[in-house]
């Protein structure tokens, strides 16, 4: 028959597989989902990406989004961009199996968060370390981390943490230095995972200081050797980063950026902490973005932020004192402090206003401190505990489980039902705005989402018109709100241009051009489109003279010339455009076509050629 202290090991592991069970199972209805937001921009339309595990040198070499954008969007993140290249690498354009990659990993992040807090809470009842782990993993706020593929960086940058931890807990225990390199290495992980990891230079030493017999010296060592780590990885950034034009970061985006007073900025500071906090203790309504206008900047304030102030200011203060006494009540607080300080633009504007997938390392200290609270208001024995049995678990643990088992249902059965809006762009947009109605990126992400998906799929007349109308509704809907968007102009002028609205098209492609006027792609492409040929030449010569190189105004310039019968222009456009590109066959057509009215027929029959050869469909012109 097992002993006590072994029996104790044997539930532990059976939690362990229950906590790594439970994990997958609650959000196995998102692995059949498709791309989602950003999953375009990192994975799926990112041509780097797209070249699988070669790719992973120049990632490793590159900002973020390398790849999809130009510019730099300011990141480096180039473990969880090679991840997403060996994803591509093992299952091209098939998401299933970056949804089953994501489960996994946040599954396994349960199981190994339950293993490192059952380390620190070692002279507790074993309970709590299964509370924590429980609530962490079924909190609906971490739907968007999981769902979203994209957002590995969000659980990778966590788990590498934890096991980093797990490791100082073991350099601590046994003298061991190859352990303080193991977690040394794992943090530095963290940290190419994604930037926020940082944070963690404070809070390891902190947990060791808190849970840990550590000594003076190996204290002193780890946070060396933390610090160290995290200039490696900032000057690996800078270098990477250092000379390459930055996207900047928009009011649409971040619109801390309009507050132009300190009382501005630290009251719409506030305000965001207040909705991280109410979204954790209550995730009822839950949306995936909360930009330009979601969350209005705060003039001064009310009695909301008054109370949220008050309340952060009161938890800074106990902290404070708690601190000194490893007051364990008061490490959830200092966690979740430290843990969102990065998070609350307060130090600086970061490059989202707010995000749900943003508090999600955060969470954990929240969900530290409500178990010991449902210890505490349940009067269940917080010290350790040697239990003979599962049902002297349970027995001993009978109401304190039941509060956990409650909450954790209620958690499970939203994040269940949550999950279902990340199917897709339409179906997350179309369910998410009606709690957005301020918000203009989520009218215009809807309105452009059907465009782009809903608007093709139309098989009759009346159909196609009235899914434009409605895209175009929402478009205007987010352009009111946010007067400033090009893309909300361009996208209204494409969908009445599609219905043969001309004059109202023409309207809104001016109105965006005059929002910008270095960007003419828009604008050109319309009169191209409208058949006004000298309108449409002017503005592709105002982008070739920016860029001679830019493929579109060659190809779309050099026909526009020809419509006009200027064909010496035709054919300088299109032969450089076809050196560019030598796979289209339009391009040789439309060469061919200048050649033939200009009377080079020999020219002419050469380039008809070259479009036969790749279009065997290609008509003489």
């Amino acid at each position: 028959m097992a002993t006590i202290t072994e029996y104790n090991k044997v539930l532990t592991r059976n939690l362990s597989a229950l906590l790594f069970v439970l994990a997958f199972f609650i959000y196995y209805n998102t692995i059949n989902h498709g791309y989602v937001l950003d999953d375009f921009s990192t994975i799926s339309e990112n041509s780097v990406t797209q070249k699988g595990v070669k790719a992973i040198p120049t990632i490793f070499s590159n900002f973020y989004r390398y790849g999809y954008y130009i510019k730099s969007d300011g990141l480096y993140r180039p473990l969880s961009v090679s991840i997403f290249a060996i994803e591509w690498s093992i299952a091209p354009n098939k998401p299933a199996f970056a949804h089953f990659i994501n489960v996994l990993l946040y599954a396994l992040s349960g199981l190994v968060l339950f293993k490192t807090v059952c380390k620190l809470l070692s002279r507790y009842n074993v309970f709590i370390p299964f509370a924590i782990s429980l609530l962490f993993i079924t909190h609906p706020i971490h739907t968007e981390v999981v769902a979203n593929i994209k957002s590995l960086d969000e659980l990778l940058a966590f788990l590498f943490a934890i096991s980093a931890l797990n490791f100082l807990i073991d350099y601590v225990n046994d003298n061991k230095i190859i352990k303080l390199v193991f977690a040394l290495f794992l943090f530095f992980c963290a940290l190419l995972s994604k930037e926020s990891a940082i944070t963690m230079i404070v809070l390891l030493p902190i947990i060791l200081y808190y849970f840990t017999k550590i000594d003076k010296n190996k204290m002193i060592l780890t946070t060396i050797g933390l610090f160290s780590i995290g200039i490696v990885y900032f000057g690996i950034r800078l270098q990477v980063l250092s000379g390459v034009p930055v996207e900047p970061v928009t009011s649409l985006e971040n619109p801390m950026l309009l507050a132009n007073s300190y009382l501005q900025k630290s009251a719409t500071s506030v305000s965001i902490l207040g909705k991280y906090l109410s979204l954790l203790i209550l995730p009822i309504t839950l949306v995936y973005d909360y930009s330009f206008n979601q969350i209005p900047i705060k003039n001064s304030f009310d009695t909301e932020t008054i109370f949220f102030a008050v309340l952060f200011i009161a938890a800074i203060v106990f902290t404070l004192i708690g601190l000194f006494k490893r007051d364990i009540y008061t490490f959830g607080i200092l966690f979740f402090l430290v843990s969102i300080s990065i998070i609350s633009n307060f130090i600086l504007p970061i490059g989202t206003f707010m995000a749900e997938r943003l508090i999600y390392c955060a969470s954990f200290g929240f969900c530290f401190l409500i178990a010991f609270v449902i210890v505490k208001i349940t009067k269940t024995q917080i010290s350790e505990l040697k239990y003979a049995s599962l049902s002297n678990f349970y027995t001993i643990n009978k109401k304190a489980i039941f509060v956990l088992v409650s909450i954790a249902m209620l958690y499970s059965v939203k994040t269940v039902s949550r999950n279902k809006d990340w199917k897709d762009n339409y179906t997350l947009f179309a369910n998410d705005v009606e709690n957005m109605a301020n918000n203009a990126k989520a009218h215009i992400f809807l309105g452009n989402e059907i465009l782009k998906t809903i608007v093709p799929s139309q098989t009759d007349q009346a159909g196609f018109v009235n899914q434009n109308l409605f895209a175009i509704d929402e478009l205007k809907k987010g352009l009111s709100i946010y007067p400033k968007s090009i893309d909300a102009c361009n996208a209204i002028g494409a969908a009445y241009l599609s219905i043969d609205s001309i004059q109202q098209a023409e309207f809104y492609y001016q109105k965006g051009f005059d929002l910008d006027k270095s960007n003419p792609n828009s604008i050109a492409d319309f009169y191209f489109k409208k058949g006004d040929f000298e309108k449409a030449i002017d503005f592709y010569e105002l982008i070739l003279n920016k860029n001679p190189s830019d493929l579109n105004a060659l190809t779309n310039g050099g026909i526009a010339y020809g419509a006009i019968k200027k064909y010496d222009k035709t054919i300088t456009n299109l032969t450089l455009a076809s050196s560019i590109d030598n796979t289209n066959p339009i391009i040789y057509w439309y060469l061919s076509a200048a050649y033939k009215f200009k009377g080079d027929s020999l020219n002419s029959e050469k380039f008809f050629l070259k479009a036969y050869e790749l279009d065997p469909q290609t008509a003489r012109p």
